[in-house]
């Protein structure tokens, strides 16, 4: 059923892919990389670097509440992207245009400028043959700060771009998150692509070959991971500064709410871009009652958090009390 938003009617959008990346039951901390190619029961969607479903108004909606509270708490580069942009930009336009030509429509004029038309926003991006951003149209656009800004902006993926300098160390030199996992965009903008999971316990060995494997990814085709976690509200913006008007305290199971519980999973694309010497990290999110999970998934949703070291707990905000109210809602809450 085709609906009325920003002002465009969107078209029949697909469900959203399901993915369940417990594997085997067990919490793990490793890249567990695999091909984009792979399937995950997902059809063509899974080999893509952006997913477009019914849910976009969601993330859209998300991304306008956070420029409105302050981009830069969510979206920010460093003096590094300015040499990376025009490829960055081409690419993302590119991928746009060819995953999803019924809702993107890419104009490339004489010299290299071009136009990207979103049907799903109204919107269109003109820029020039460096891909700097020239105008926009589109009744509801909000004031871009650039052609990533604006590129992004029309996706549910939030991105980070690393700078791969040749014999320097990797930096994150762009970000565009609005949908955080507890973290702050803005404490990691600049630093190595390791900031933003050193807090995670047990990535030390991880962290130590990080470069050669960023390197290596560089030059490959791209790959996807998986992280999860629990939550306690299906909010999108987990931002360690909540948004004014939200509840900060969203650590606490409700067992009297229709769900109180929900399994946030993140879908990662590490995109390599061999000439330029950069990577593109997709992050899209995914929330997903616990009470629509299968009797089987609930039963390996549990098996994994006990298998969860006690400072993993600690860090995805489980203290003992809290992981205990948790394991008894897996055991014996409604099933839906």
């Amino acid at each position: 059923m085709q609906t009325i938003q920003y002002g465009v009617t969107l078209p029949d959008l697909p469900e959203p892919a399901v993915y369940f990346p417990l594997h085997k039951a067990r919490y793990t901390v490793t890249p567990s990389l695999s091909l984009i190619t792979i399937s995950f029961g997902n059809g063509a969607t899974d080999a893509r670097l952006f997913q477009i479903d019914r849910d976009f108004p969601r993330f859209r909606e998300n991304k306008i509440a956070a420029r409105q509270e302050r981009l830069t708490k969510y979206a920010l580069t460093d003096w590094r992207f300015d040499a990376l942009a025009p490829d960055v930009c081409r690419l993302i336009a590119v991928r746009l245009a060819v995953e999803y030509p019924a809702y993107f429509a890419l104009e490339m004029l004489t010299g290299g400028a071009g136009v990207l038309t979103c049907h799903l926003t109204g919107e269109r991006l003109s820029f020039d043959r460096e891909m700097w951003l020239l105008s926009v149209e589109g009744a509801n656009a909000p004031p871009y700060e650039n052609t990533f800004d604006a590129l992004i902006s029309q996706t549910p993926e939030d991105m980070a771009v690393v700078s791969l300098p040749e014999g320097e160390p990797d930096a994150i030199a762009a970000l565009h998150v609005c949908s955080p996992s507890h973290w702050s965009p803005e404490s990691v903008i600049g630093q190595p692509f390791t900031a933003i999971h050193a807090p995670v316990p047990g990535m030390g060995k991880i962290s130590a070959a990080s470069a050669s494997l960023l390197e290596a990814i560089r030059t490959l085709p791209p790959v996807v991971r998986f992280n999860w976690g629990i939550e306690f509200a299906d909010r999108l913006n987990l931002h360690p500064e909540p948004p004014p008007g939200t509840n900060a305290d969203r650590r606490i199971l409700d067992a009297a709410a229709p769900c109180p519980l929900f399994l946030r999973v993140e879908r990662q694309v590490l995109w390599g871009m061999e000439t330029a010497r950069a990577l593109l990290f997709a992050i899209r999110v995914y929330t997903r009652p616990v009470t629509e999970l299968s009797p089987r998934e609930r039963d390996d949703l549990r098996e994994a958090l006990l298998t969860m070291p006690e400072a993993s707990r600690l860090y995805k905000g489980l203290p003992p009390e809290t992981f205990a109210a948790v394991m008894d809602y897996l055991s014996g809450g409604a099933t839906g």
